[in-house]
């Protein structure tokens, strides 16, 4: 990266692409003891330096391509968001099963909704087996008069209404607007790794 002038530099995201596409034989392995903690405060700091983004951009590009996995801190998220969508999930996943099957996925709710225990599958070499936990998935939302929506788009409907679990709703809003932000900047952050404008 061409730090006075932010353009991409080429030879960085050419040798990530050499990399990317080299047979599985030929790509290097890292030996790694831990999961790198990467301190992303710059990436969602908009008054920060390109000189620092480029720091932690460096840092994810290491993370990604050596171990594959990292932990974030300096995200911003406040620890009331988190908290708050763990302890009405854990209500809401402790009720009744009759009262959380009338969230259950259904034909057109595009695989939204509540998974009981067994409902999931995983396929392995041998076959499938049963995912033993429960799950509720939600998506983006659109609401139902969305041009998408009215057009029919696949996957494109409504989330399940959680109106008898206003807390646990309210807390996944919360969550999703936090998830989205943070997940923006960590792809900034990859993408300036990688050589690329942080807004491509």
């Amino acid at each position: 990266m061409d730090l006075s002038s932010g353009r991409p530099c080429v030879a960085a995201a050419t040798d990530a692409a050499a990399v990317a596409a080299a047979p599985d034989e030929k790509r290097p392995h890292t030996e790694f003891s831990a999961i790198p903690t990467v301190d992303i405060s710059p990436l969602c700091d908009p008054n920060s330096s390109l000189e620092s983004r480029a720091r932690v951009a460096a840092q994810l590009h290491a993370a990604c391509r050596d171990v594959g996995f990292f932990y974030v801190v300096g995200h911003g998220c406040a620890p009331t968001v988190s908290d708050g969508v763990r302890v009405a999930a854990r209500e809401w996943f402790a009720r009744p099963t009759v009262e959380k099957n009338r969230h259950k996925i259904r034909p057109g709710t595009e695989g939204r909704g509540y998974q009981g225990l067994g409902s999931n599958v995983t396929r392995y070499a041998g076959g499938f087996a049963r995912d033993w936990h429960e799950a509720i998935d939600l998506y983006k939302d659109f609401s139902p008069d969305h041009p998408d929506v009215l057009a029919g788009r696949p996957l494109h409907v409504p989330n399940v209404r959680l109106d008898d679990a206003p807390v646990l709703s309210a807390a996944l809003d919360a969550w999703r607007d936090e998830a989205l932000r943070m997940g923006a900047a960590i792809l900034r952050g990859i993408a300036l790794g990688l050589g690329l404008h942080e807004h491509f």
